[in-house]
């Protein structure tokens, strides 16, 4: 017995509806190919087409371009006469998309147009099927992807590439449906209508079928047209990017009787009353430590150093972060001219009343030209572990601790913000240090122990030169290692809180425990040096000519 939903399937006016939503939505289906069952299938493709060819394209039901179309080759019946075409297509005609088939002897694909690719310098994420664009602000947009062979095309990137290249983009829709009723049956009669609009075309035709168990037939054929963006909103230079805002963002820059005193870092802004005559490109913007929390995050992306933030080589901004007062300060002038306004938006949110002052080494550094060490205590470890790691090298021949390899390079050093950013630190400091150990080389210096462990291993080794007595500091490595082992490899344990309490992780916040365990490493670099040098006093002097 035929039912409602029998009738509405095959009506196909599910259909109808996908075919006008085509270019609404964020993203648009430029591919696909889907069989559900014997003889019935739904099929998109797309083709730019010249904008003088709209008028031809709407007035016919025809596909100017096959679903495997648009590769290079010749036009033309005669050999003589006939023109190669890089898409074998005398029209002006495109393929956004290109169906390779090897006649199941190799597996099918679908490839996106290496033009559009480029044009957006898309990143290709293989594993994920995705094509990625990097903003000016660093920003990741998904602009494509192919997933088991269904192209969708992020809608707004097609209109700007439509735009440049002054074309429409014509997505193809083909779908049948058949079914075991008579179209009597159905109440449908016999028959094909075309239904046309501004952007779009609909050919439907019903008819009788008779083949294996069915006897009616439902085809839809339709072209449905997405049309450009305006040429100066292509996205590309000298156009500019579509969505880049620039708006001016303002920032705290005083605080008198107890109120606050904004600036905009647009310097070209009207000056507050009472700040005309300074320098207000200079003036220093205070914000809360955790605005660097987005940036520890994510290490493949921005790198937070001493004195500097960047995100690769997109942009980048100075900073003050030689403090020990959990804030951090820039100049106004660099938030408006280094920042992109998405991060100024994101700074915005930590900006506080200056409190403090400049650290003495951003002083140093920015306002009379000297070389100054670091003084917080993340970079100067940084910076005495480069020196030791210097210094080894020139003596030993090889580094004390092994270089991260790639997939380790997201651990750095910084003090944390919080319990779990602790914990992350606490590990980070342990694959730094412990989990570096050069076994190899000690190995090869130090008759090798298969029992002895890393630490043990270079507590021998710094005991065969009978020169300091470094008790102290392998007791530092095994308490770092039994505080790691506490932090998300194990449960923690008696170990675990024996380090803790001896590094005051629940006496003091995580901040201060983690600084204390920093400066126990950098005193353990310092006698390290000191070790070299006492080694290098010994070697005999070399012969003067």
């Amino acid at each position: 017995m035929v039912t409602p939903a029998d009738k509405h399937r095959f009506a196909q006016n599910d259909i109808i509806g996908v075919i006008s939503q085509i270019g609404n939505d964020e993203f648009v289906t430029v591919s696909e190919s889907i069989t559900t069952e014997v003889y019935e299938g739904f099929e998109y493709w797309c083709a730019l087409i010249p904008n003088g060819m709209l008028e031809e394209v709407l007035g016919n039901d025809s596909f100017e371009l096959r679903m495997t179309g648009g590769r290079p080759g010749f036009f033309g019946s005669d050999p003589k006469t006939a023109s190669y075409s890089r898409f074998s297509e005398s029209d002006g005609m495109e393929p956004l998309c290109v169906r390779r088939r090897f006649d199941d002897l190799k597996p099918d694909y679908v490839e996106l147009s290496e033009e559009f690719r480029h044009y957006h310098n898309l990143f290709e994420d293989r594993r994920a099927g995705k094509f990625i664009k990097i903003m000016n602000d660093g920003t990741e947009v998904e602009v494509a992807s192919i997933i088991d062979n269904v192209v969708r095309v992020r809608t707004k990137e097609l209109r700007q590439f439509l735009a440049a290249k002054g074309m429409l983009l014509v997505v193809y829709v083909y779908s049948s449906r058949f079914s075991e009723y008579k179209l009597s049956e159905l109440e449908v009669e016999a028959g094909e209508n075309v239904s046309k609009q501004r952007n779009q075309l609909i050919y439907r035709l019903q008819q009788d079928y008779r083949e294996r168990k069915f006897n009616s037939a439902s085809v839809i054929r339709a072209k449905r047209i997405i049309e450009a963006l305006p040429r100066e909103r292509c996205g590309i230079w000298p156009f500019g990017e579509d969505t880049e805002r620039n708006e001016p963002i303002s920032f705290i820059v005083a605080s008198y009787q107890g109120e606050e005193i904004e600036a905009s870092c647009d310097l070209r802004s009207k000056i507050p009353e009472g700040l005309q005559g300074r320098d207000i490109y200079l003036r220093s913007i205070y914000f809360k430590s955790e605005v660097l929390s987005k940036y520890f995050g994510q290490p493949e992306k921005y790198k937070v150093t001493d004195g500097y933030l960047r995100c690769g080589t997109l942009w980048g901004i100075g900073i003050d972060n030689n403090r020990d007062d959990g804030l951090i300060s820039a100049y106004l002038g660099d938030l408006g001219r280094h920042l992109p306004y998405r991060e100024r938006i994101h700074w915005r949110q930590f900006n506080v009343p200056p409190q403090g002052g400049m650290s003495a080494t951003a002083f140093a550094r920015d306002f009379e030209c000297e070389f100054a060490p670091p003084t917080a205590l993340d970079h100067i470890f940084d910076w005495r572990m480069n020196e030791l790691q210097n210094k080894w090298v020139s003596f030993f021949g090889w580094e004390l601790f092994k270089p991260l390899s790639e997939n380790d390079t997201h651990h750095s050093i910084h003090i944390p913000l919080n319990r779990l950013d602790f914990e992350r630190q606490v590990i980070s400091l342990s694959m730094i240090t412990i989990e570096s150990i050069n076994e190899g080389k000690i190995d090869s210096i130090v008759a090798p122990d298969k029992e002895a462990k890393g630490i043990t291993k270079l507590q021998k080794f710094l005991q065969s030169f009978g020169k300091t007595d470094f008790t102290v500091h392998i007791k530092l490595l095994r308490n770092l290692r039994d505080l790691r082992n506490g932090c998300g490899a194990h449960r923690k344990g008696k170990a675990y809180f024996e380090a803790a309490s001896a590094f005051g992780v629940d006496s003091s916040p995580e901040s201060d425990a983690f600084r204390n365990i920093l400066k126990s490493c950098i005193r353990f670099f310092e006698d390290l040096e000191v070790l070299v040098d006492a080694l290098k006093k010994e070697l005999p002097e070399e012969p003067t000519a």
